[in-house]
């Protein structure tokens, strides 16, 4: 399957070498260019092909920017830059071998056309539904760190021991209450469900 988007997005980095572009600036940019209906997003079916056959051609090129040698394309969630090259084989050798191990999943997923020819609506409301309630649940592990006394970076061992000391400290048998504890027991579930 051929991808509409590519020469317009090739055309947009390689005429502003060094910007960093949001995926909103690229897709608001490609709807100023006529390639995109401005409706793009009134459906989430139609705002996840967008972001699909965005993401399918910004992966697409960064691996054709590799391979020719041209530059580096660099894909986050919060910046897409192109780096034109100019250093030596070698070096840009090494720099190809950090740029292509760089998210190798998402690439994988943005690559396959079975991404999507099988979204519908169905799934991509599911999908957005699941992103919010882990974007809310973000909170909750962060209200439980802090009920545990500790901050990130912490590992599940570490998390375990912080419980007992507390649960020791907040048994009803030992000046606690019913209460506290089980707040400790239901931060610690919390937690299990990000560090296990």
């Amino acid at each position: 399957m051929d991808n509409p988007l590519i020469t317009p997005i090739e055309q947009i980095l390689t005429t502003s070498p060094g910007v960093s572009w949001t995926e909103h600036a690229i897709i608001r940019t490609l709807v100023d260019q006529e390639y995109l209906s401005a409706d793009y997003g009134r459906e989430s079916l139609g705002l996840f092909q967008t972001h699909f056959l965005v993401m399918n051609a910004l992966y697409q090129l960064r691996q054709r920017f590799c391979d020719a040698g041209i530059g580096s394309l660099s894909i986050s969630a919060l910046s897409i830059l192109f780096t034109p090259w100019s250093g030596s084989s070698e070096e840009w050798d090494e720099r190809k071998r950090e740029l292509m191990e760089g998210s190798p999943q998402l690439a994988e997923y943005y690559l396959s056309w079975d991404t999507f020819t099988s979204a519908s609506t169905e799934s991509v409301d599911e999908l957005l539904n699941s992103f919010w309630r882990r974007y809310g649940a973000q909170d909750d592990r962060h209200d439980a760190l802090k009920l545990m006394g500790l901050e990130e970076p912490v590992t599940m061992l570490e998390i375990k021991r912080r419980y007992r000391e507390k649960a020791m400290i907040m048994h009803p048998d030992r000046g606690g209450s019913d209460a506290e504890l089980a707040e400790l027991n239901d931060a610690l579930d919390t937690l299990k469900r990000y560090y296990s």
